[in-house]
């Protein structure tokens, strides 16, 4: 299982450098197991608020579509 961090998911998620968010979306679309630590999704919502100015809907829409990706696992998904 291979543990992400902030920064590929923000990539995935602004799409701000090209070629690391087609990196990003490679590693996830290969079907490998992913995990997301409870403090990746802590930092990017603070990233994506902070330093790309979305609002609370964006964000929520944004850890939705995460969530619901099959091959991705999060720490203490029950509480998100």
């Amino acid at each position: 299982m291979i543990a992400l961090d902030t920064n590929v998911l923000a990539r995935l998620v602004t799409n701000d450098d090209k070629t690391q968010a087609k990196e990003a979306a490679n590693l996830i679309d290969s079907g490998v197991a992913l995990f997301v630590p409870i403090t990746v999704m802590l930092e990017l919502e603070w990233v994506l608020r902070g330093a790309y100015h979305l609002d609370t809907a964006a964000v929520l829409r944004t850890f939705e579509h995460l969530l619901s990706i099959r091959n991705i696992s999060f720490e203490r998904q029950a509480n998100i």
